[in-house]
């Protein structure tokens, strides 16, 4: 590999931010759901974060394209320090309103999730030859959910602390010999900032030869937006598949965000530390479907793969309505996070077959902008009153898995042309 070392302080310097982001992104739901009881608010501003996306997302792809990736990931993480480390600044001298400036740290990670995977995954393909390219997105896929395992785990104990240097975990105790105190939102805050200026460091230092010439075009947005959309006028399989294939990944951003942290508050009537572990083992069910997932169904296509990794997550969802013990969840979200991850490798996989790369940023855009308005849906539906009191949150897994049902029946009745598509 021509640029190995880059590629591995790339790898390194997203793990570092990454594991702190995570952290983050674990503690923010779980502050509003559990400890301010303020589940229809976090609806609300979870509701603002995801709409602003939808405007955001095509111009952060247009951005990806058009400037130097190395010089983008600089922007993200020097701009992250200072926005993280000011809010948690704010968070720490703040008498009694602390969650806006809460909310403020979750939008602005959401902002720059939504820049900096399309840029990562962009600049791993600028310094890796063709011929590595499948190894490089499944390191960048184990090296992420390797980092959100390690997130769930200290965050889990970050969260709650523990008891006289004990800590509890799927029902066993373990001394740990020293005992840690709860960490309040200004810490971790403070934490991920850190590890923004760490990964800025590491990314500063990267050498690389770039592989790929980027062509300059002065076609407006709007038209390069257009330009995509014919496209999928012209291959109506390629924007069924698209979407329909996508429908498990709009659930798994409502129910981790949203309806996760409720569910293990109300229906587990478990604490911080069950909720981050099942993040955790959502991790390792998306790390076995990184090493494992092309070799089960290589030999029966990706488009039967999704068929039945969308069963999967409809079961699971299914099971959780009656579900009431906290081994089950651990097990049920390791099975949630594998069918995500396995969909995920096996969509791309088909995509990569089946549309050109020079509109390949472009149709991501608008799958993006279509399960956007999908998530918008569900989060006005789940805020509604019904769902946020006691134990109702279960009624809004049924509901997501009749959606990936729906999901599954479409793939199933265009399967033969979806097949034969892969064979032109």
């Amino acid at each position: 590999m021509k640029n190995l070392r880059a590629v591995t302080t790339l790898l390194i310097a997203n793990a570092v931010s990454g594991v702190a982001q995570g952290i983050t992104m674990i503690a923010i739901p779980w502050y509003f759901t559990s400890i301010m009881d303020k589940t229809q608010l976090f609806g609300v501003i979870y509701f603002i974060v995801t709409l602003v996306s939808l405007f955001w997302g095509p111009s952060a792809g247009t951005i990806v394209d058009k400037f130097n990736r190395k010089k983008i990931m600089l922007t993200i993480t020097g701009s992250g320090t200072v926005l993280i480390a000011t809010l948690a600044t704010l968070t720490y001298l703040s008498n009694g309103e602390q969650w806006i400036y809460v909310a403020l740290v979750f939008g602005v990670t959401v902002f720059i999730y939504n820049i900096h995977y399309p840029n990562l995954y962009a600049f791993a393909q600028e310094i890796t030859e063709i011929s590595n390219y499948g190894r490089i997105t499944s390191y960048l896929e184990i090296q992420g959910q390797s980092t959100f395992a390690i997130a769930g785990a200290i965050g889990a104990i970050l969260l709650t602390g523990t008891d006289d240097g004990v800590f509890k975990i799927l029902g066993r105790t373990f001394d740990l010999g020293f005992k840690i105190d709860a960490w309040p939102l200004h810490k971790i805050f403070f934490f991920d900032a850190f590890t923004y200026i760490v990964s800025f460091l590491l990314l500063s230092s990267i050498k690389y030869e770039s592989l790929f010439h980027k062509e300059k075009s002065r076609l407006s947005f709007l038209k390069r937006f257009k330009q995509g959309v014919s496209f999928l006028r012209e291959n109506r399989l390629i924007f069924i598949f698209g979407n329909a294939s996508y429908f498990v990944f709009a659930t798994i951003l409502v129910s981790g965000f949203f309806l996760i942290p409720k569910y293990v508050d109300a229906q587990l009537q478990e604490g911080a530390e069950v909720y981050a572990w099942g993040e955790m083992f959502f991790a390792l069910g998306s790390l076995f479907a990184g090493f494992l997932i092309n070799r089960v169904f290589d030999a029966k296509g990706p488009v039967k793969g999704i068929i039945v990794l969308s069963c999967l997550a409809s079961l699971v969802y299914f099971s959780l309505v009656f579900n009431i013990w906290a081994g089950f969840f651990y097990f049920a979200y390791l099975l949630i996070g594998l069918a995500n991850a396995g969909i995920r490798i096996l969509r791309m996989t088909y995509i990569f077959k089946t549309v050109p790369n020079n509109v390949i940023g472009r149709l991501g855009s608008i799958f993006m902008v279509i399960n956007t308005l999908f998530r918008l849906f569900f989060i006005l539906l789940f805020s509604i009153s019904i769902f946020t009191v006691g134990n109702h949150v279960v009624y809004a897994f049924f509901i997501l898995g009749i959606f990936t049902l729906c999901g599954m029946s479409i793939l199933i009745y265009y399967l033969k042309p979806l097949r034969a598509l892969t064979r032109n």
